[in-house]
């Protein structure tokens, strides 16, 4: 099962959240027994931790990943994930292990809350051993882009237009740059294509009939997502004239 990432309950006081440059970390968790480790030279009962990847990229698609945790050095090792606030759209399964013995691994899978997202969608866990200590970086992409779709009709009758071309650009980036995006309408007349901004130009071409375009820059409203729409959308139908 998996579980939320909590303190272990030895852990002597809550730890404050620092905001650091975009990266979300916590302060010390002191190890079980105390007492600082040589990691360089770990002696006859010394863990020493090990985690692999040291930071993990959830892509769109993406929402859980898996870390390694090991045991290079020569004691018994406990680890334990320290609870990150800041983090609460992560959650580790396992979130803590006691007697990892030399040599032994241990798969940790990372996953992350979506509608839990902070903005930017980037922080850390910090996982606290009695042989070291490790921050994992987290960094989670979004999908930021906006549903285009309306229908392709003859102005007056409403009779639908199929197959006709639908072209939307936007700039973005400094220094600006055109984007195009472009698709064609269906047997009903219908079309949709994926969008960046709000901000368009909007055109339509098709055999027979005067080109269609917008004006340049245009502010559209987005709807918000809802049951039929899962993504923020802007509806725009497109009216043709026959030659």
């Amino acid at each position: 099962m998996r579980r939320k990432l909590l303190k272990r309950a030895f852990l002597a006081a809550a730890v404050p959240l620092v905001f650091l440059s975009f990266i979300f970390l916590v302060g010390g968790c002191p190890a079980p027994g105390g007492g600082d480790k040589d990691l360089d030279d770990p002696g006859q009962d010394q863990p020493v931790l090990a985690v692999t990847p040291s930071a993990l990229d959830f892509d769109i698609s993406t929402n859980v990943l898996s870390i390694e945790v090991k045991n290079i050095g020569n004691g018994t090792l406990e680890w334990w994930v320290c609870d990150v606030e800041s983090c609460g759209f992560a959650d580790c399964d396992p979130c803590c292990e006691t007697g990892l013995l030399p040599g032994q691994t241990i798969t940790v899978l990372v996953s992350v809350d979506r509608p839990s997202l902070p903005k930017p969608p980037i922080g850390s866990i910090k996982i606290e051993s009695n042989g070291g200590e490790c921050v994992l970086m987290l960094s989670v992409a979004v999908d930021t882009s906006i549903l285009l779709k309306g229908m392709v009709k003859e102005v007056g009758s409403g009779t639908p237009i199929a197959g006709a071309d639908v072209t939307a650009e936007w700039q973005e980036g400094t220094p600006p740059a055109i984007v195009t995006r472009t698709c064609q309408s269906d047997d009903n007349g219908g079309y949709s294509v994926s969008v960046e901004s709000s901000t368009l130009t909007i055109s339509a071409e098709m055999t027979g009939y005067q080109s269609y375009t917008t004006e340049e820059g245009t502010k559209f409203t987005v709807d918000p997502p809802d049951p039929d729409d899962p993504k923020p959308h802007i509806v725009y139908d497109i009216e043709m004239t026959r030659h």
